[in-house]
């Protein structure tokens, strides 16, 4: 396995897709309900589609599988955001403002505004990651959530779920115009400057003067760092964060935009936290300093497939102005946007994915895909989780058939008089073989032991007797499917979470699989 270790991860991956191709397509009719379904399902499609094309990479088998496999779950996908892309169509106003859903012109009011509610004096700290797609985000979740010295995620909600908040960004998906409604808390009524154009001149003066003019703040204070003044590797963004007579700080990154910009189209968007100039200190930052980090993105984008999806030419990839009696490309769909987006006039937007106008890059926006709408939107805080994975992500343990178990035959033996009397009743021992019987030496409130389940109560019996343990010695203890594994700990750990303890951490191991050490308090009181 360790020598065909890239062919195994091609494998795996085609495993998982094939997987989520085997959930049968129920198109939801409501635009949250649909939103709702690409944040728990489709934007995990989207990430394993990432995976399986970066192992293709470095394998030189199966790729014949796999492209069979990526064309379907692209079919499966279309399917998807044509159903999204007509909801939208059929009312798009209505679907923007949609109660269940936070349109980026409203995050302030939305999201922002019941904290301010119950503490007037909270302060924020809004990230605003460019071009930054959901799947991408999970990622990001997921390496920021792992980080033993100082894991950051979302924290779950009252049923014990960890997804995202529902957010989208208005039409088109692009920057001047998206940004735009973030920072002024309108939809601004701008020209929809082509991406480069407002990027090179007219970023920097636009936004902090939205900004400044933006009339939900209220009054408060409120500093933006744009990419110009990051330049100095964030030292002076870590300052106002630091700063108390700063209500409001906001900061946008650029590394996911600046990626998908180039025509590097080989390579896929692939980004940790570390990669990106000031972000995970400035999260740290705002944590210790005790402010509300609320993450976002301004859009998602598209990632390129080939050449065949290109539309014909444009001046932006994803949506055009059409002249009258003028048809939509293959892949487009006229949307009416009313007022909401830029001077009156017919527009087509994508709602394919990968399909494109003009050159080709690494990924597209400015269409109607959900990949390109649905934006992350989510509180962070220390000890938060990184988002749960659909049941089909790991998919299920495979259990073998065992014989029936036959009652043997007692011996015959001829009774002696002692037998007749009654045998005194033995005490029972504990079981050498079940950690699960040892679970009182955990320490824990039994309310807390009855939520727990056999497997749960073993694993902390086990991390507490060693110390540490990689998924593998423990799904072999507990005879488990180690795919299954992980998603045991998680449960675990949403449970203990409710009830405020941290029994455990884990880390990913050089060789890819995830190591558990038990975490004990400072002051001897296990977990509490």
């Amino acid at each position: 396995a360790r020598m065909h270790r890239a062919d195994m991860a091609g494998v795996g991956c085609i495993a998982r897709l094939s997987r989520y191709l085997d959930q049968p397509f129920t198109p939801k009719t409501d635009v949250v309900e649909q939103v709702r379904s690409y944040q728990r399902d489709g934007a995990f499609a989207d990430l394993a589609v990432m995976e399986l094309r970066r192992a293709l990479a470095s394998s030189a088998h199966y790729h014949v599988e796999a492209n069979k496999v990526l064309a379907t779950a692209r079919d499966r996908r279309d399917r998807e955001n044509h159903h999204f892309a007509e909801t939208i169509a059929s009312g798009y106003e209505a679907a923007l403002h949609r109660d269940g859903l936070t349109p980026l012109h409203r995050l302030w009011k939305r999201t922002v505004a019941p904290l301010w509610q119950e503490d007037k004096k909270a302060r924020v700290y809004l990230v605003v990651l460019d071009g930054c797609s959901y799947p991408v985000f999970l990622e990001l979740l997921y390496a920021l959530a792992q980080d033993n010295n100082f894991p950051l995620g979302i924290r779950p909600d009252a049923e014990g779920h960890v997804i995202g908040l529902p957010g989208l960004s208005p039409l088109p998906t692009i920057t001047s115009h998206a940004r735009g409604a973030i920072f002024l808390g309108e939809l601004p009524n701008d020209p929809l400057v082509a991406e480069t154009v407002f990027r090179d001149q007219d970023e920097a003066k636009t936004d902090k003067a939205r900004f400044n003019q933006n009339a939900a703040l209220d009054g408060r204070t409120r500093r933006l760092f744009l990419k110009g003044d990051l330049g100095d590797g964030g030292q002076n963004l870590l300052k106002a964060l630091d700063d108390e007579s700063i209500a409001v700080v906001a900061a946008v990154f650029n590394a996911v935009d600046d990626q998908i910009g180039s025509s590097n189209t080989g390579a896929t968007v692939r980004l940790l936290p570390e990669d990106i100039m000031g972000f995970k200190p400035s999260l740290r930052a705002a944590v210790r300093a005790g402010r509300h980090v609320l993450v976002t993105a301004d859009h998602g984008h598209s990632p390129f497939i080939d050449k065949s999806l290109r539309a014909g030419a444009g001046k932006a990839p994803r949506y055009l102005a059409m002249a009258k009696g003028e048809a939509s490309p293959d892949g487009f769909m006229e949307i009416d946007v009313g007022a909401l987006g830029g001077p009156p006039e017919r527009r087509a937007f994508a709602w394919r994915s990968g399909a494109y106008l003009g050159n080709p890059q690494v990924g597209f926006h400015g269409g109607c895909g959900i990949e390109e709408m649905v934006v992350p939107l989510a509180w962070l805080e220390r000890e938060g989780l990184h988002a749960d994975e659909p049941a089909w992500w790991f998919g299920r343990g495979v259990i073998l058939e065992r014989p029936e178990a036959r009652p043997a035959e007692p011996p015959f033996v001829t009774p002696l008089p002692s037998d007749d009397l009654k045998p005194k009743k033995a005490t029972p021992q504990l079981s050498l073989f079940d950690p699960a019987e040892k679970a009182a030496s955990l320490g824990l409130p039994s309310a807390v032991l009855e939520r727990l389940n056999t497997d749960q109560k073993a694993v902390l019996v086990l991390l507490k007797e060693n110390g540490s343990a990689r998924a593998s010695e423990l799904a072999d203890r507990l005879r488990k499917n180690p795919g299954r594994l992980n998603g045991l700990m998680r449960t675990l750990r949403r449970t203990l979470h409710a009830e405020g303890l941290v029994l455990f951490t884990d880390e990913v191991l050089p060789s890819g699989e995830t190591l558990y050490r038990y975490q004990p308090t400072a002051d001897g009181k296990e977990g509490l």
